[in-house]
């Protein structure tokens, strides 16, 4: 209901588009499909991890809290290499072309969810921002874990289960919400796509024009 709810819209987008005289065409990409295994299979190596330090296999655990460490690193800077193993669903985008890269300048890419709330500094998002502090907050454990383990590995801190108890109980959390986390929906904040749309493909005019994307604001 909700993909069928967004493919309206992104019709409905593309009308208004041409009708301001913005030419753009209808992409469709495969993507992972939820729920992505990246964050979830980087917080199950961590709390694994946790668990490991209990039962005083330290050298163990650094290794997980290490791998965990990295998958989440590596999905906060776009690659995802587990979710890209699995099942992929296809998605649909509307594309302004704009001026490709050459020699003296790169092309440049605008991402533009469907419903948005922009603001001076960019687009707005409570949801997103708390995933987003929860996600620094997890992968900040996630060092810590490698740091405690590590520790004890060569005998510069105590055993300490506690620690490992506390941090493995706090990942399993960290990989339940990645989950169970579900499609991003609508917010009731109105449609201004085509407006931005418009203004960022004016302001460069025929000298240098962004790449821009106007998609359902689903993070993948």
């Amino acid at each position: 209901m909700l993909v069928s709810s967004l493919a309206r819209e992104l019709e409905s987008v593309e009308e208004r588009l041409r009708a301001e005289g913005i030419e753009c065409v209808r992409e469709r990409f495969r993507l992972p499909s939820r729920p992505q295994l990246s964050p979830s299979a980087g917080f199950l190596a961590c709390a694994a991890g946790g668990f490991l330090l209990i039962g005083g296999n330290a050298a163990a655990s650094f290794l997980a809290a290490v791998g965990g460490a990295a998958l989440l690193l590596l999905d906060a800077y776009g690659f995802s290499p587990v979710a890209w193993l699995g099942p992929k669903e296809t998605r649909s985008v509307l594309v302004v072309w704009g001026t490709p890269s050459d020699r003296k300048r790169k092309a440049l890419f605008f991402g533009i969810p469907l419903r948005c709330r922009m603001t001076g500094s960019g687009y707005f998002s409570r949801e997103e921002t708390i995933r987003r502090a929860a996600s620094a907050g997890g992968l900040i454990l996630a060092f810590l874990l490698c740091a405690v383990s590590g520790g004890v590995l060569l005998v510069i801190l105590p055993p300490l289960p506690f620690i490992g108890a506390l941090l493995g109980t706090a990942m399993t959390v960290f990989a339940a919400r990645e989950w169970a986390r579900p499609l991003s929906r609508s917010d009731g904040s109105p449609n201004r796509s085509v407006s931005w749309v418009a203004r960022l493909a004016a302001a460069g005019g025929d000298d240098f024009r962004p790449f821009l994307l106007v998609y359902s604001g689903d993070g993948a």
